[in-house]
C-alpha cells in the first residue's frame, strides 16, 4: 500500500469503492478485481482511470498484487489485458503509467508492455515519472 497512499480506514475504503463504481457509471471503464481462474484465489486488482495531471486529461493504467504474487508474471498478464480492453476495445490514443521514481517493479513492467518515460510529474503531491504508451506503438507491438 505504500504507493497507493497507505492503508485504508474503513470510511476511506468505502469513499474509494463509492468513486470508481461512480467512475464506472460516468466513463463506462474503472478498476477490475484479478483472480487465478484455477480456484478463484484474489490475486489483486486494476483498470484505468481518468485522472488530471497537471491540468491535463489522462488515462492511467494501474494495478495492485498482493505480494505473494510479485515476481511470478501476474502484473504484466493484467498489464496486457487491461491494454488491450484500452486500445483495442475503447480505442483510446494513449495510456499513461504514473510511477513512483523507486517503484522498479512496475517500471519494468511498463517498459515491457512498451511504455516509454516522457517526464517528472507531481500527482497527487508525490514526485512520479509519467509513462506513456500511444494506440499506434501498441499496433506495432509484436508480442500482444
Amino acid at each position: 500500500m505504500a504507493t497507493l497512499g497507505g492503508v485504508k480506514s474503513e470510511d476511506e475504503a468505502s469513499r474509494w469503492h463509492t468513486d470508481n463504481l461512480d467512475h464506472w457509471n460516468r466513463h463506462g471503464f474503472g478498476i477490475w478485481i484479478f483472480r487465478i481462474a484455477r480456484d478463484g484465489q484474489f490475486v489483486g486488482r486494476g483498470g484505468l482511470r481518468e485522472v488530471q495531471v497537471g491540468g491535463d486529461r489522462e488515462i492511467e493504467l494501474g494495478y495492485a498484487l498482493l505480494d505473494q504474487y510479485w515476481g511470478i508474471g501476474f502484473a504484466s498478464e493484467m498489464a496486457r489485458e487491461i491494454l488491450r480492453t484500452g486500445f483495442d476495445r475503447l480505442q483510446l490514443e494513449s495510456i499513461v503509467a504514473l510511477i513512483a521514481a523507486d517503484n522498479t517493479r512496475s517500471r519494468r513492467v511498463a517498459e515491457k508492455m512498451g511504455f516509454r518515460f516522457e517526464r517528472d510529474v507531481i500527482w497527487k503531491n508525490l514526485p512520479v515519472e509519467l509513462y506513456r504508451l500511444r494506440y499506434q506503438e501498441w499496433t506495432l507491438r509484436q508480442d500482444r
